[in-house]
């Protein structure tokens, strides 16, 4: 019987059953000690540091059953389409509780240096990319529970390539739908992105439920940048209100590469989101930006640590909350600068707004700085909408709730508009607005 997870191990023989054969394949003996973990060590609790605010001991005692590959057949194109920027050049692959959908999806690339592919056959040792699925999955996450969940399960997900000296224009889009159609289903998407020298790309990660059911989502993304190299990942979870997703992305750094992250929070009912990265070559930039805007009972656990291990090297983190009726919002940022990370320049941000006396947001960032020659400023504001600015608004002849909503809007938008693509800008503001529409006026 497993440490604390009541379904993990009917799960893990479900899951050899499932892969029928493919015992021998590579990635195997990797999936095997992350079960090993999870049965020694079971998830995360309150009394760990780092998940005080948020307990998911819960999970561990739920009724949670593999997601089934036939629930592809039930999603409809009409359900997806809102969730798709067709707008948006580029390969479009969607997945279905974890199963790749060819039926639902338009994977063909235009742009010569980049392939992109679904991991099922990468993962079994077979295609032309196999050798970089051995040199690069699961070597670079941190060794957590949330990581194993998801190496100890994984048979699908999306690998992304880029060759040296590419310079992608397009974006690739990666969908991740939930059925609804089993109760209590598990999925675990991957997503695995290799940049290779001087090359560029910008993939957007999306996260949907489209039924009644609960449901958990564990999501790992790896993030491997070669020198010169340059990856924007934006990742949108707007999972239903009865899901939980535990979601983890890892970032290595080459010498001189570029990494940005844009993640929007606006669905789950238990969400835990952690980013890693690891700055592991001099010249780096590194960024990361976070709305979260939520309401009822949401609890939306905002995790991030970036480990600045070599020197002249830049990061900047601005991570923004508007929080409603009875909903939760966590931020732990940590910001660690080694010893040898001389002239290090790091900048953090959490500023949080609470629209009503029950929302509630604990707020924790944190530098730890074994270097002397470095620029590190960090800080959090939680408060209320400006009553002085709010008096302005309304000093002009604005509508209480007009300028209510001009001011949410305003604090809200700063991380919207920090996106280039008007598209991708456009399609955030109406999430927004679908969230937070009575709000906004």
């Amino acid at each position: 019987m497993s440490h604390g997870i009541s379904w993990l191990d009917a799960n893990s023989k479900a899951l050899g059953i499932e892969l029928n054969g493919a015992a021998k394949a590579p990635f195997n003996s990797l999936r095997d000690k992350a079960l090993n973990k999870l049965q020694n060590h079971g998830l995360p609790s309150p009394k760990n540091e780092e998940w005080r605010y948020t307990n998911i001991e819960p999970l561990a005692k739920g009724a949670f059953t593999l997601a089934r590959r036939e629930n592809e057949a039930l999603v409809t194109p009409e359900q997806i389409a809102p969730h798709l920027l067709s707008s948006v050049a580029g390969p479009k692959l969607v997945f279905v509780d974890g199963y790749y959908s060819a039926r639902l999806s338009s994977p063909a690339v235009s742009e010569s240096g980049i392939s992109v592919e679904p991991l099922e056959k990468l993962l079994h040792g077979e295609g032309e990319n196999q050798k970089l699925i051995e040199t690069h999955l699961a070597r670079y996450t941190p060794d957590t529970s949330i990581a194993s969940l998801n190496t100890g399960f994984v048979t699908n997900g999306v690998f992304v390539r880029v060759s040296k000296n590419a310079q992608i224009k397009e974006a690739v889009q990666i969908l991740f739908v939930s059925s609804g159609a089993q109760k209590d289903a598990l999925s675990f998407p991957r997503l695995l992105i290799v940049a290779e020298e001087n090359s560029s790309c910008t993939v957007i990660e999306s996260y949907v439920g489209v039924g009644s059911e609960s449901y958990l989502v564990s999501a790992v993304s790896e993030v491997v940048l070669a020198e010169g190299a340059s990856v924007t990942q934006t990742k949108i979870q707007n999972e239903s209100l009865q899901s939980y997703h535990l979601g983890l992305t890892a970032v290595k750094h080459g010498k001189a590469s570029r990494y940005t992250s844009n993640l929007f929070h606006f669905g789950g009912k238990i969400v835990r989101n952690e980013i890693h990265p690891t700055i592991d070559g001099e010249g780096v930039e590194s960024y990361l930006n976070g709305l979260t805007a939520v309401t009822g009972t949401q609890h939306i656990d905002n995790y991030t640590v970036i480990d600045h291990a070599k020197p002249n090297s830049f990061s900047r983190e601005v991570y923004k909350g508007v929080y409603d009726e009875k909903s939760a919002g966590v931020f732990c940022g940590t910001i660690i600068v080694r010893e040898d990370a001389q002239k290090t320049n790091a900048i953090q941000s959490n500023k949080s707004i609470l629209l009503s006396d029950t929302a509630t947001i604990d707020t924790k960032p944190q530098l730890k700085i074994w270097a002397d020659d470095v620029k590190c400023t960090h800080g959090a504001t939680i408060g209320q909408l400006d009553d002085h600015a709010l008096f302005y608004l309304r000093s002009r002849g604005i509508p209480e709730d007009t300028a209510r909503g001009m001011l949410i809007h305003a604090f809200a938008s700063e991380v919207i508009y920090s996106i280039e693509d008007d598209a991708i800008r456009d399609h955030l503001e109406g999430l927004l607005m679908a969230k937070l529409g009575a709000k906004l006026g």
